[in-house]
């Protein structure tokens, strides 16, 4: 019976996904009303339909081989949703992101996406480092000044919450950030060296961040002005080498960033854009060393500050955002049974 029903489910899916491919099986609808680059349409609660899902604009046309086609003229995102489970005769709205020539009667057909979207932002940051020392039994650590800054990418989640807060394009937003920081720093075995022996070798530590928080956008036609703000963990590693074994110094920092960006719709789903902002991310005097493997108590010497490592400053890049589609299976589903078996 278990064997029966997951072939049926599965079945069931594919033809789900196959089915969901075909224009003339995809939810479609006439247009009721054009208002300059707002259109209102007979679609509400009762299919489905939730804020800033997108719409393809067009006709069903016939080719000369006789085919029938739906050929598109834009693209909107759905603006307002009508409650017309309880009511009759209501209208839904949608804004038009690209618009074309359109006229009463001409039919809108959705285009299913998952509601979560991605985006990779190519970034630079600054970064700074006041020089210090700290010590552990084996050894002491030493870094040097650095003003200046440093290359990143971020990977970012938008989940689209507007069906929830009922403010169209608002967006929770999960992501995480790598990069590489220019620093100088070297191992000592007492103070002695530190003062004979001064770092000259250059060396880059990774850095690492994860955050989230919320974005807004505006559009205004295909072009969209975005608003970001959000809290997270940043975390600068780098591995060195002593008595032939690795020793990872690690330094941990929690703050914020804030980003506004411009970004121009290519097409139905996909952005691209600009964006500037600002960390916010202090000094704090949060290290983890790890000498073989082993993690080791540190100390700051009597004269001798800790190095303090903290990012205060603009950040700023270019980013390409992607909307993927609905998925071709049932997350929830797949839970229940993974659980069932378990």
């Amino acid at each position: 019976d278990y064997a029966f029903i997951s072939a049926a489910q599965t079945l069931a899916m594919n033809l789900q996904v196959r089915t969901r491919e075909i224009d003339m099986f995809k939810l479609q609808s006439p247009i009721a009303e054009v208002v300059k680059r707002t259109i209102r349409f007979p679609l509400g609660k009762a299919e489905g339909i939730k804020m800033d899902e997108p719409f393809f604009v067009g006709e069903w046309v016939e080719t000369e081989t006789g085919k029938v086609k739906f050929e598109k003229s834009g693209f909107v995102r759905v603006g307002t949703v009508s409650d017309n489970i309880d009511s009759k005769g209501q209208l839904s709205s949608a804004w038009a992101v690209k618009k074309g020539d359109w006229v009463r009667g001409m039919m809108i057909i959705e285009h299913p996406r998952l509601g979560i979207d991605i985006a990779v932002k190519p970034r630079w940051f600054t970064m700074n480092i006041e020089e210090g020392l700290f010590a552990s039994e084996d050894f002491l650590v030493y870094f040097e000044d650095y003003k200046g800054g440093a290359i990143g990418i971020d990977f970012d989640l938008q989940w689209n919450i507007a069906h929830f807060v009922k403010k169209r394009q608002t967006f929770l937003v999960i992501g995480g950030s790598a990069g590489l920081v220019p620093v100088r720093s070297k191992i000592y075995d007492s103070v002695f060296e530190v003062f004979f022996n001064m770092p000259t070798e250059s060396m880059v530590a990774g850095i690492i961040s994860g955050y989230s928080g919320f974005m807004k956008k505006f559009y205004l036609g295909p072009f969209a002005l975005h608003g970001e703000a959000l809290i997270g963990i940043q975390r600068l590693s780098l591995v060195d080498d002593y008595n032939g074994e690795d020793v990872t110094i690690s330094n941990n920092s929690i703050g914020l960033r804030s980003n506004i960006g411009l970004e121009y719709a290519v097409n139905i789903d996909c952005n691209v854009g600009i964006f500037a902002g600002f960390n916010l991310f202090p000094p704090i005097d949060w290290w983890t060393v790890k000498y073989d493997e082993d993690e080791v108590d540190i100390d700051n010497l009597a004269g001798w500050a800790a190095p303090k490592i903290y990012s205060f400053g603009p950040t700023y890049g270019f980013y390409i955002h992607f909307s993927p589609p609905t998925l071709p299976f049932n997350p929830v589903a797949l839970m229940r049974k993974g659980m069932k078996n378990f």
